[in-house]
């Protein structure tokens, strides 16, 4: 027989299969041996019916330990079973950050079964670079579309928390899936077991790329398309008018964005919300960055973020303001006009617009649909009384902003209650914000209200219902994917992950 032990105070003596932090003790030596409450005991027999554990499961019974493992866990009643939880098992490879003081910020990890990334963050700090510059960014994409799927970034002067809270937990697909990887300083990235075992890859690059395979990480190009000859003269007239809070010009001598804050508060009075949303895309409709200013704050962060990034003819501006007064283009769409931007997309509600950048200046860029950002699977689904669909609830994790569509304006005219209320609470509980959607009130009050609030992961939502609307409001791929879960109570709590809502 084989016994062993393993102490409570995660200080193990050896290692041996499967992980297991135990200590293997002969039955000679088990005599006087020490112990403490919550310690385990692995019990493995290879002579059946010969082995006997008294009292147990219950007073006076006696149990026979099988061939197999057994597991207990001794507390002041006596021996309680307990399984153990399986390893776990990840690649060779890790990819550790590290800040100019060669101090570990934060660790990105693959598991192997389960195909999902593993981070780490430490309390350690990036490095104080300038603002419109990442740390280091990691871009998940697809190998055959080369389709952005994912990305996370460590900003300046910051620790890999939103990092973490971003991309741990997120699924991947071997051979499917391959990282783009950007440092701002090659030489404190560590890429373990690369390219062989027990060495250690230092990138002497600012950009690499790798494949996703069950053996580890493998070198991967992805394929180039040919550059267009750039055009022997450039003009791009317009510039960007952000109300009376900034403004957005067009450097063709090294193609790169001007932004300039004016120091005004779009409105001081709207705490949590985003003001303007700014991507821009490459002639693919791939998104290259973004930003966001909050319309609590000057533009000083978001113009800081943009200000001489560079841009490429054909690359598509896209735009999201809350405001439909406050987006105007100079020169546009001829010289010498001053255009109004209010227009809306499909069913989204806020402004929105989509630039295409040419040799000659902005064109309008129409698209066949809304162009992709990272969602949560997640969306909140309400009909009206007729059932009827009239509004959804988007989570943008990128931006990380609620967005909200209208679908029809009417939602119960036989009477007047409360139909659906949206509680946003912060990490600490504390209320963000708070609306309700009447039965007869105009639908606009509750949009206004909800959308392009900020939220975080580990922010919580609560849902209210009445017992009219309770069965029309629908939460897709909850609690899994491909299911469509509708409320059985008049109040939820859900926990925003960046894996989805989970149940509270």
């Amino acid at each position: 027989m084989f016994y062993s032990y393993s102490k409570n105070n995660n200080k193990p003596h050896k290692n041996i299969n499967n992980n297991f932090n135990i200590n293997i003790i002969s039955i000679s030596k088990l005599k006087n041996t020490d112990f403490n409450l919550k310690d385990k005991l692995n019990l493995s027999s290879f002579s059946e019916k010969k082995v006997f554990i008294t009292n147990f499961p219950n007073i006076g019974e006696i149990y026979t330990p099988t061939a197999n493992i057994d597991h207990f866990k001794i507390t002041p009643t006596g021996l309680i079973p307990y399984k153990p939880k399986p390893p776990i098992t990840k690649l060779a490879n890790s990819i550790i950050i590290k800040n100019s003081s060669d101090n570990e910020v934060a660790k990105v990890e693959f598991h192997a079964i389960n195909k999902k990334f593993i981070i780490t963050s430490t309390d350690e700090t990036s490095d104080n670079i300038p603002t419109n510059a990442e740390f280091f960014i990691l871009r998940l994409k697809h190998i055959a579309t080369q389709r952005l799927i994912k990305t996370a970034e460590i900003l300046s002067n910051e620790t890999g928390s939103n990092f973490l809270q971003t991309l741990n937990n997120f699924s991947f697909t071997f051979d499917e899936n391959f990282l783009e990887l950007n440092y701002f300083l090659p030489s404190k990235i560590n890429i373990t077991n690369y390219p062989n075992k027990d060495s250690i890859h230092i990138p002497t690059v600012k950009k690499e790329f790798f494949k996703l395979t069950a053996q580890g990480l493998m070198p991967y190009t992805p394929p180039s398309k040919p550059e267009p000859p750039m055009p022997s003269s450039i003009t791009i007239p317009e510039e960007i008018f952000i109300g009376t809070l900034g403004d957005i010009k067009f450097n063709t001598e090294d193609l790169t964005l001007l932004v300039f804050s004016f120091q005004v508060f779009p409105n001081p009075f709207l705490p949590n919300t985003a003001y303007l949303l700014f991507k821009l895309r490459d002639s693919n409709e791939q998104i290259k960055y973004n930003a966001l200013f909050r319309a609590d704050e000057v533009m000083d962060k978001f113009a800081s973020r943009l200000h001489n990034r560079n841009f490429k003819i054909g690359d598509i501006i896209e735009l999201d303001c809350i405001s439909d007064q406050s987006l105007k283009i100079k020169n546009f769409p001829n010289l010498g006009e001053l255009t109004l931007i209010n227009t809306k997309f499909f069913n989204l509600e806020g402004v929105k617009k989509y630039l295409k950048i040419t040799e000659n200046g902005l064109e309008d860029y129409i698209p066949t649909s809304i162009l992709h950002v990272d969602t949560l699977q997640n969306t909140i689904r309400i009909k009206n009384i007729l059932n009827i669909p009239v509004i959804v609830i988007e989570f943008n994790t990128l931006d990380k902003v609620i967005r909200t569509f209208k679908f029809s304006d009417e939602i119960d005219s036989s009477s007047t209650y409360d139909y659906f209320t949206f509680k946003l609470l912060d990490s600490n509980n504390s209320l963000i914000f708070n609306s309700t959607l009447k039965s007869k009130d105009m639908l606009q009050d509750f949009l206004d209200e909800v959308n392009f609030k900020i939220f975080d992961y580990n922010y919580v939502i609560e849902l209210s219902y009445n017992d009219k609307s309770r069965n029309l409001i629908n939460i897709t791929n909850f609690p899994t994917k491909k299911n469509t879960h509708i409320p059985t109570t008049n109040l939820e709590r859900y926990l925003i992950t960046n894996t989805g809502l989970q149940s509270l």
